[in-house]
């Protein structure tokens, strides 16, 4: 499937715009005051700067520490490259007659930023402030430059967190992050006449511009990179290890959420974990310090951690997950999942889909399991149970980006106050537009599920979700080879459909459209964006309207034919559905389980199935040992011949029993 663009990459991307927060220039934060107007107080960006180091994790300090100590081993020809031509020119001419060359004010500015620490950041700054680079510098570009480039700095990081993800998200994927950029720097400049002047006079007197500052450190780590003091990795951790603790710094422009005691401790967390509350919300938090006891709780016989939600009347409830503890989670088995479980619901994450996203350090998943209002279903639906809004996001700071779609089926569970009817029921999506879309669905009843009666949605996708219940019945149909209870099972739970005037037509035969959109239907698939693909098939055709055609094309369960075109309306053989099914059941995110069918049974067993090629006689076998469908009366499979509307609901009805998404018919 694929998958919302959500990466380690792109997470990052979220903060490039504020290149500004470059340590080579933001640590010169804590100079001493100097009266400036800017939006931005010095004390404040001092502040800031600080609380961003302290957010820097071990491993990032200590890349830190290593950048460090590379640099005391430059030569002075290596500090003189980091400089353009232009930019040691001008700033030797503006140095003229000083003690300090061009090369030496590069030079201890970046020992300072790589060799400092949110502890001793203050004492540090202090001792350089008196150093004759420092003074040397300031009297060249006026006093209070410095303090004045620091402000900017903070300025610009405050518009960036003005952004929306909304808006954000589009200057990522376009590309348009350096224009956004531009465009802070020069709304700054413009509305600042104090900045309009510094611009103005580091392109006098450096030979540079406020950007250009940024470029000098970029050349410093990669000449690290060049002479092996730094690998290419930690070259790139090093760019984004300040722009993430940024992010866990929280939004400047916001105050930080109230910390309120812990609550009762949750299954195997000791001490008990921690709550955050605001007047909207209550949120469940697990530490990074919890990580290892937790993962320590995943075994070969147990594989997954329960994670119960604080609620309270009238609030939201959500758990707050460190990332780490999905890497170190899968690491330890991929398979394991996390239980976010309240009273009446339950999410199960599985750990892989996190720990593929590769996010990086300091991303929190965020997991909400909410009972909400459902106003938009339409009337006339036969709601059975609560309706509830399960929602994962991934947030650093106060940016949240919400995780929609996902390449397993994501187990949902809701508790119903007495048992559903697993023929008649189903569990939905509610759309926006009160749209209610098909999931599948497993039922336990109250007896077997500790005195729970629980149905488990398998969904790739968040949204609300709910239990409806129908009775659909058809005059036209009858129980002759069982084909009453597959087709208005089928149709009660809202995966086929009866003609207009309410009769199923059960001896007609079916098209290859027909066929996908119901196979698309019965596994919830997302709707694609189409490519094109086949010549014969276009957007707007009924199949595709929701990209039902192009979910199956993602999936594998279509191909096409030789000559490049579906056919969407020539009849499906036998043979066809045979192919797709089997398709369908090699789909990853499903799980069949192989094991369980009967290889007793061979495409041997038909008479006329020896001229097909292996693929069709594989799928025969497959879905013949899986009890999805069996021969003719004669002996035959009968692979030519067209599948009607009866046989589809029948081999669609086994197949998703065989599959474990759907309980056994009554």
């Amino acid at each position: 499937m694929k998958m919302y663009p959500f990466s380690k990459k792109a997470l990052s991307a979220m903060l490039a715009a504020t290149v500004a927060l470059s340590p080579i220039v933001t640590t010169g934060i804590a100079f001493q005051p100097t009266k400036v107007e800017a939006a931005t107080t010095l004390s404040d960006a001092y502040n800031r700067v600080k609380l961003i180091y302290s957010k820097l994790t071990d491993v990032q300090k200590a890349e830190y520490r290593k950048v460090a100590e590379g640099l005391t081993q430059f030569t002075k020809e290596d500090w003189k490259s980091v400089l353009t031509t232009e930019q040691a020119a001008k700033m030797k001419a503006a140095l003229e007659g000083r003690n300090v060359t061009p090369e030496e004010v590069i030079e201890k500015f970046t020992l300072l930023v790589y060799g400092t620490t949110s502890a001793d950041i203050e004492a540090k700054l202090a001792t350089y402030k008196q150093s004759p680079t420092f003074i040397e510098f300031e009297r060249v570009m006026g006093d209070g430059t410095t303090d004045l480039i620091v402000q900017f700095i903070m300025d610009a990081e405050k518009e960036v967190w003005k952004k929306s993800y909304s808006e954000m998200l589009e200057i990522v994927l376009s590309g348009s992050i350096e224009e956004l950029t531009i465009q802070i720097r020069d709304n700054l400049i413009k509305n600042n006449p104090k900045y309009a002047k510094l611009n103005s006079d580091i392109g006098t007197k450096l030979g540079t511009s406020l950007e250009g500052i940024f470029d000098i450190n970029d050349r410093i780590l990669a000449k690290l990179v060049s002479k092996n003091l730094l690998t290419s990795t930690e070259l790139t951790n090093i760019k984004k290890s300040f722009i993430t603790a940024a992010f866990a710094a929280g939004n400047p422009n916001t105050e930080p959420p109230v910390v309120i005691e812990p609550g009762p401790p949750g299954p195997g967390l000791d001490p008990p974990y921690k709550y955050e509350e605001t007047d909207k919300e209550v949120k469940t938090v697990v530490g990074d310090e919890k990580v290892t006891s937790l993962v320590n709780q995943i075994t070969a016989e147990k594989n997954e951690i329960v994670i119960d939600l604080k609620t309270v009347p009238g609030k939201s409830s959500n758990a707050e997950l460190p990332g780490l503890l999905f890497t170190e989670a899968a690491k330890k088995n991929a398979n394991a999942f996390i239980e976010i479980s309240t009273e009446g619901a339950s999410y199960k994450l599985p750990v892989s889909e996190i720990s593929a996203l590769n996010l990086g350090e300091g991303v929190k998943i965020i997991v909400s399991v909410n009972v909400v209002e459902a106003t938009e279903i339409k009337a006339g639906v036969k709601v059975v149970s609560k309706v509830i809004e399960f929602k994962v996001e991934a947030q650093t700071g106060t940016t949240k980006v919400e995780l929609e779609t996902f390449k397993s089926y994501v187990d949902r569970t809701i508790t119903g106050d007495q048992n559903f009817d697993s023929n008649k029921s189903i569990g939905v999506k509610i759309g926006s537009d009160g749209t209610l879309t098909s999931v599948p669905t497993l039922f336990t009843d109250a007896i077997v599920d500790k005195n729970k009666a629980n149905a488990t949605i398998k969904s790739l996708t968040n949204s609300k979700y709910t239990i409806v219940e129908n009775d659909i019945t058809f005059p036209d149909v009858d129980n002759k080879g069982n084909q009453e209870k597959y087709i208005e099972t089928l149709a009660s739970k809202l995966i086929i459909k009866g003609k207009p005037d309410n009769t199923f037509a059960p001896g007609e035969e079916m098209t290859r459209a027909q066929f996908t959109v119901l196979l698309v239907k019965a596994l919830a698939l997302p709707g694609q964006k189409y490519d094109g693909k086949f010549k014969d098939v276009k957007e707007a055709d009924w199949f595709n309207l929701n990209g039902e055609l192009a979910a199956a094309i993602d999936t594998g369960i279509i191909k096409g034919k030789p000559d490049g075109r579906f056919a969407p309306n020539e009849k499906i053989t036998r043979t066809q559905a045979a192919i797709m099914l089997n398709r369908a059941m090699d789909l990853g995110f499903i799980n069949f389980d192989k094991t369980k069918l009967d290889t007793s049974k061979k495409v041997t067993d038909f008479s006329d199935t020896a001229i097909l090629d292996a693929e069709a006689k594989a799928a025969i076998e497959a879905i013949y040992q899986a009890g999805i469908a069996s021969g003719k009366p004669d002996g035959t499979f009968d692979p030519k011949g067209n599948t009607r509307r009866d046989q589809m609901a029948k081999m669609l009805a086994e197949f998703l029993i065989s599959a474990k998404l759907m309980n056994e018919i009554k």
